[in-house]
């Protein structure tokens, strides 16, 4: 198994079937805004304007995502850790 795959295996995650969500995440516009392809997202007021609401679930799973991998990265993978540190 390759770096990249075995780092899919351990990163990827099941997003649950949800309607809401799926729309939101994929509603996001985005402009290539150099020759290396570099990207930039639309900003979070400008896609609440044109969806009418703020994208609230797309937000809670981004930030859920980014506390696990800092919870794993601390942690070495031991979440039990966490729990008893932190106590």
């Amino acid at each position: 198994m390759d770096a990249t795959t075995a780092h899919h295996r351990t990163t990827q995650q099941n997003l649950p079937e949800d309607d809401a969500l799926s729309n939101e995440l994929t509603q996001h516009k985005y402009k290539i805004v150099n020759s290396d392809g570099t990207i930039r997202l639309e900003e979070k007021e400008e896609m609440k304007r044109r969806l009418g609401k703020s994208p609230d679930l797309a937000d809670r799973l981004v930030l859920r995502t980014i506390s696990l991998r800092r919870i794993r990265r601390s942690t070495s993978g031991s979440i039990g850790r966490v729990f008893r540190t932190a106590a």
